[in-house]
């Protein structure tokens, strides 16, 4: 799987909770805390450190740079 793996994903939506969602490299809805650098239509390095419970779930992420 891609727990583990790090993925380059462009940011497409941050909520106003501050949690960033794209998609990543291999095309897998990507969710994440946004910080200070994170902007919309902007690539973003993440490491994949888990799965959202429910029917159509994103990867949950950290950024890492």
């Amino acid at each position: 799987g891609l727990i583990g793996m790090t993925q380059r994903v462009l940011v497409e939506k941050i909520d106003r909770k501050g949690f960033a969602t794209g998609y990543g490299e291999h095309y897998s809805p990507v969710r994440f805390k946004a910080d200070e650098k994170t902007r919309l239509k902007d690539f973003r390095d993440v490491l994949v450190t888990g799965l959202e419970s429910g029917e159509d779930p994103n990867l949950i992420a950290e950024t890492i740079t």
